[in-house]
C-alpha cells in the first residue's frame, strides 16, 4: 500500500491492478463489490447505489457492452422485475447503456416530492 500513498497522490491504475490481484503484495486484498439494489424509493439510497456501481464499473474496467450485464446482476427483488419490464417495453434491440439505465432508475425510484438543498419540501400538485 505504500506505493499508493506516495506523496498523498494514489496512482489509480496501480491501485486497480493491485485490487484485481495483479500485485503479490496485496494478493489477499479484493475490490469491494457494490451492494444489491432492491428498488428502494429513497434518493439517498439510489444516489449511493448508483455512485457505488459507477465506481465499481470504472475500477474493474468493464467494457461498455458488458457493463449492463454486470449491473443487472446487482438488481434484486422489485428492481429486477421492474428492469425486466422496462427492457420488454424498450425492445430487445435497444442499445442499453449505463447512462440510459441511470436515468430510468432515478426516474422510477427517486420520489417526486424531493427535498431541495435548502431543506424545503415541495409536494407534487
Amino acid at each position: 500500500m505504500e506505493v499508493f500513498l506516495k506523496m498523498n497522490k494514489p496512482n489509480f491504475s496501480e491501485l486497480v491492478t493491485a485490487l484485481k490481484g495483479g500485485s503479490s503484495k496485496n494478493a489477499g486484498f479484493q475490490l469491494a463489490k457494490p451492494e444489491n439494489f432492491d428498488g428502494a424509493h429513497d434518493r439517498k439510497v439510489v444516489d449511493s447505489w448508483l455512485t457505488e456501481m459507477e465506481d465499481y464499473l470504472h475500477a474493474t474496467k468493464v467494457g461498455r457492452h458488458s457493463a449492463m450485464e454486470l449491473v443487472q446482476s446487482y438488481l434484486k427483488g422489485y428492481a429486477t422485475t421492474w428492469w425486466r419490464i422496462m427492457k420488454q417495453k424498450e425492445g430487445k434491440n435497444h442499445g442499453y447503456t449505463w447512462e440510459f439505465f441511470k436515468e430510468r432508475v432515478e426516474s422510477k425510484f427517486v420520489p417526486r416530492n424531493l427535498t431541495t438543498s435548502r431543506g424545503a419540501n415541495f409536494a407534487t400538485l
